[in-house]
């Protein structure tokens, strides 16, 4: 045997012709002829039931191959679809981020032209308590100024005043409750 092969006698091995030889040569070349013969039919169908056994082999692997395949296809349109949806997902992120800050400058500014017209309104209540008892012209005149202050302040320049004394530490102030604001809040409220 020579790498794993069997080697057959070559056919020029055997006698060509059987005129020349006795019985017993002949007999003896029959059961080599036999015995070569045999060990070529066994080889033989080893060789087919191999062929088979690959056959089917390269059967299941390219059924295999063919779902791998299909998995991979599928596999690569879920991710485009998930890589689209990440886009959108962040982008539409960055939308509600945005709206949000605008949102929040809003509630700033309308929280701060709050405080300054409440600010002008406590201003004008204050002189209102003061000159209530006092019948003088100097009081209605007092009064008269508080309510000019009142009605002809520009809000957004109070405001810029406001902002730049208060300095809050919080964008979302106006949610957080802590003992100060509620006890501001009760002190709104009671007058």
């Amino acid at each position: 045997m020579a790498d794993g092969f069997k080697e057959y006698r070559s056919v020029g091995e055997f006698p060509l012709h059987i005129q020349t030889l006795n019985r017993e040569e002949l007999e003896a070349t029959y059961q080599d002829i036999r015995q070569e013969y045999k060990r070529l039919s066994i080889s033989r169908g080893q060789l087919v039931r191999r062929q088979t056994e690959a056959k089917t082999k390269v059967k299941t692997l390219k059924h295999s191959l063919a779902n791998v395949s299909s998995a991979l296809d599928t596999l690569s349109r879920d991710k485009e679809t998930l890589q689209k949806s990440l886009a959108h997902s962040v982008q539409l992120q960055g939308s509600i981020r945005t709206e949000r800050d605008q949102l929040s400058s809003s509630v700033r500014d309308l929280k701060q032209q709050l405080d300054a017209t409440a600010g002008l309104l406590d201003e004008f209540e204050n002189v209102y308590e003061e000159v209530k008892d006092n019948k003088s012209l100097g009081g209605f005149w007092r009064l008269l100024q508080a309510a000019k202050r009142l009605l002809t302040t520009d809000i957004s320049q109070l405001m810029m005043k406001r902002a730049d004394v208060v300095v809050e530490d919080d964008e979302n102030d106006f949610l957080k409750e802590d003992q100060a604001s509620i006890n501001r809040s009760l002190l709104d409220n009671r007058g």
